[in-house]
């Protein structure tokens, strides 16, 4: 907070008023400074690199979701009474690869990474175009939230049981909110 907040507004003024990126701009500031542009480009990357990948991952459940069965429906072995597949079997076996342990490496999963290329495939497709597309991008991924959200809350409301569950969400239960053990938990979800 004391230290990313201050640099970035300052880069945000100074790259505003000299109109160049963080790589130029600190360079020209000073060369002791050079390295805070190469990190800060550093950083976007690898964060961008992090969205996209669950960009990705969101692009690969919504293919597999439009199948008539889901993979990752919870099956039992007929003889052993096994879980053999669920959603968490599903994530870390057949979608990650994860092996049994760190020292055996894995094959490439072309299931991650054709849906990242296509992630980033449409962020360039998004940002060919300049300012001019991206504001057509932005109209769409600002509203669409709210209409698929009115569509959720009319489908929720409308289901057997809704209204207990609104007055369970609505209506309080003081001695569970006084109750240290529950606002731990809330401080938990926040980070």
């Amino acid at each position: 907070i004391f230290v990313a907040i201050p640099i970035f507004c300052l880069e945000i003024a100074v790259g505003q008023r000299t109109q160049k990126g963080p790589l130029a701009l600190w360079r020209r500031m000073s060369i002791w400074t050079s390295g805070t542009g190469v990190s800060t480009t550093v950083v976007c990357f690898l964060v961008s690199l992090y969205y996209n990948l669950l960009i990705a991952y969101a692009f690969f459940y919504l293919g597999v979701s439009l199948t008539h069965e889901l993979p990752w429906t919870e099956r039992r072995n007929a003889e052993t009474g096994e879980i053999e597949m669920n959603a968490q079997i599903f994530l870390e076996r057949e979608f990650l690869g994860i092996t049994d342990d760190a020292g055996t490496v894995g094959t490439l999963q072309w299931r991650v990474i054709i849906p990242f290329t296509f992630a980033w495939l449409l962020i360039f497709l998004i940002l060919f175009r300049g300012v001019k597309g991206f504001g057509k991008v932005v109209y769409v991924t600002s509203t669409f939230p709210y209409v698929v959200l009115t569509v959720l809350v009319v489908r929720g409301v409308t289901l057997p049981g809704a209204w207990e569950g609104l007055k369970f969400y609505l209506i309080p239960d003081w001695p569970k909110i006084l109750d240290p053990m529950v606002w731990a938990a809330a401080g938990q979800q926040v980070f």
